[in-house]
């Protein structure tokens, strides 16, 4: 099984300038906020004190390492974009100055000597099947 991709430059840096890692980090702060403004609503009994550590325990440390990892995806994302960008420049010039040393000594694939006068390769001096 043969596996092929290829990566879209300006498709990657469109998504991500559209990632919002600080956006994350405030809507967590504004749910942080917010249940603790619940709690206070509900008053300082068992409710509030139990709305208060769900979000001191569940809710905010979770949001806080989703929030970290989303800054590192977006920001490892954009290296690897980076990377890839500039290492297919570089096998672009490459394959460029190939072309060029070739089409410059004559030995491009006009003088290619394994292909016989009807246009098919010959194996081992023998002809083609298909040409007996």
């Amino acid at each position: 099984m043969t596996i092929s991709w290829d990566i879209d430059p300006a498709g990657t840096r469109a998504v991500l300038a559209t990632a919002d890692a600080d956006g994350q980090n405030q809507a967590a702060a504004r749910l942080g906020a917010s249940l603790d403004g619940a709690g206070t609503v509900v008053g300082g009994g068992l409710v509030g004190k139990a709305l208060h550590e769900h979000a001191e325990i569940s809710v905010l440390p979770h949001l806080t390492a989703i929030a970290g990892r989303s800054n590192r995806i977006i920001e490892g994302a954009a290296v690897a974009l980076t990377a890839y960008v500039r290492a297919d420049a570089d096998m672009a010039r490459q394959a460029q100055a190939s072309a060029s040393t070739l089409a410059a000594d004559g030995s491009g694939l006009g003088r290619v000597s394994g292909l016989d006068g009807g246009g098919s390769l010959s194996w081992g001096g023998r002809r083609s099947p298909e040409r007996g």
